[in-house]
């Protein structure tokens, strides 16, 4: 069953990809039709917002469902059989409070573990109960009525979500939001030896902090991952602070598995010497990191028109 849930759920992923899909109900020969929800998950949690979902169903009677079908995942991060296990988690929870609103209704439920299209999200569809065919022999267009909008950019829509039912074998189609790559940022402490290279050439240790926001940017490859920030560090040399050092950052991270990143950034800022005289500095440095959930350790190595970098940094994803 282990390895099943992946290839599920990959199935599951190709079939929202091929354009859209009717449940069909041979008997009557109608069409069944569903609306769609998704919500997202708080970080390395069961949690998630019950008053949207609760909003993208409240118009529905239990006799108008005849299931749910509920896939929750798990954004990139931590092992596979521990985001495996949140995801069915996630999915548990969801179908949960599915029935305490819905107890007649039956509710299946997929953890489809680490998915870099989906994240850390809950996709739920309402498979409804088939309208029964027209029989008039005057011609008749039927019209769907305007559907009301709810606030929040993955509000519910009415359309072609299959699911995969086990009574009737019919297969699901999954529709997603594009890209779902958090917007996050990192904070973090930084220890270094650098070396200033004008003026006297001098070792300094170098203790100072550094805060980085990843930007969301579609279309790109949820495998890199961009960066701008600041950075910052005091420079002693015998207990005595000589210099202050502050830069601006901008570069990109490059995924090595799950929690390894190995990447580059631009510096562009300066110097301060005790006597506050500005001495401006641009350069580059290389950094290799390693992220466990929202923990993180870079080491970096570079070199800028006035000093020369070796430092490692300890950082928290907020």
């Amino acid at each position: 069953m282990s390895l099943l849930k992946p290839v599920l759920a990959g199935l599951l992923v190709s079939l929202s990809l091929n354009g859209s899909m009717w449940a069909s109900d041979s008997a009557a020969h109608t069409e069944a039709k569903a609306i769609q929800c998704v919500v997202e998950f708080k970080y390395d949690s069961v949690q998630f917002d019950q008053k949207k979902l609760l909003g993208c169903y409240s118009s529905l009677k239990p006799s108008d469902v005849r299931y749910f079908h509920v896939f929750a995942t798990a954004s990139p991060g931590g092992s596979q059989a521990h985001n495996q296990q949140l995801s069915d988690g996630r999915a548990k929870a969801m179908s949960a409070f599915l029935k305490s609103r819905f107890p007649d209704v039956k509710v299946h439920t997929i953890g489809g573990g680490i998915n870099n299209r989906f994240g850390k999200s809950g996709v739920v569809s309402a498979i409804l109960v088939p309208e029964p065919p027209v029989t008039s022999s005057l011609p008749t267009t039927l019209t769907m009525p305007p559907q009301e909008s709810v606030a929040g950019s993955n509000a519910p829509t009415e359309g072609n979500v299959a699911s995969l039912d086990p009574e009737t074998q019919s297969t699901a189609n999954l529709s997603a939001s594009s890209d779902n790559r958090d917007e996050s940022f990192r904070l973090a402490m930084r220890i270094g030896q650098d070396h200033y290279s004008l003026e006297k050439k001098t070792a300094y240790k170098a203790l100072g902090g550094e805060g980085v926001w990843f930007p969301k940017i579609d279309g790109l490859s949820t495998s890199v991952r961009p960066e701008v920030g600041i950075t910052g560090s005091s420079l002693i040399d015998d207990e005595f602070l000589d210099l202050y050092s502050t830069h601006a950052t901008a570069g990109l991270n490059a995924r090595l598995g799950t929690r390894v990143l190995l990447g580059g950034r631009a510096l562009a800022g300066g110097l301060w010497n005790a006597d506050r005289e500005w001495t401006g500095d641009a350069g580059g440095e290389f950094r290799l990191g390693y992220e466990y959930q929202h923990l993180s350790v870079f080491a970096g190595l570079g070199k800028t028109r006035a000093t020369t970098r070796i430092g490692l940094d300890l950082g928290m994803t907020l």
